[in-house]
């Protein structure tokens, strides 16, 4: 259906688990099985996974149609100044045609 899924695990740092894939069943399956393994040992830090997602070259950087950055967390964003999203993140997700969305779990 020309849709396509990545992944980012975050806490304190960000790390690219599942790069940008065409979504289909076996992505789908791929995509659970790797969720179930997923552990955050840190804080609740957004600012460098949404910079991860739109500049990393396997994720939203190369999408020209737009794309959505789901954020799921357990945890309140931090209040560190490293981890505020910025107006040069927003203007940057803007430009690449991406909509945040927060989802809190737990």
């Amino acid at each position: 259906n020309g849709s396509f899924v990545g992944m980012v695990k975050f806490d304190n740092t960000a790390e690219l688990v599942f790069p940008l894939t065409a979504k289909d069943n076996i992505t789908v399956e791929i995509l659970e099985e790797n969720l179930n393994e997923i552990v955050a040992w840190g804080g609740t830090c957004f600012q460098p996974a949404i910079k991860l997602a739109i500049e990393n070259p396997g994720l939203l950087n190369n999408v020209t149609a737009g794309g959505s950055i789901l954020l799921i967390t357990d945890g309140e964003n931090s209040k560190a100044a490293r981890c505020q999203i910025t107006d040069e993140i927003i203007e940057r997700a803007d430009t690449l045609n991406t909509t945040l969305v927060q989802g809190e779990i737990g």
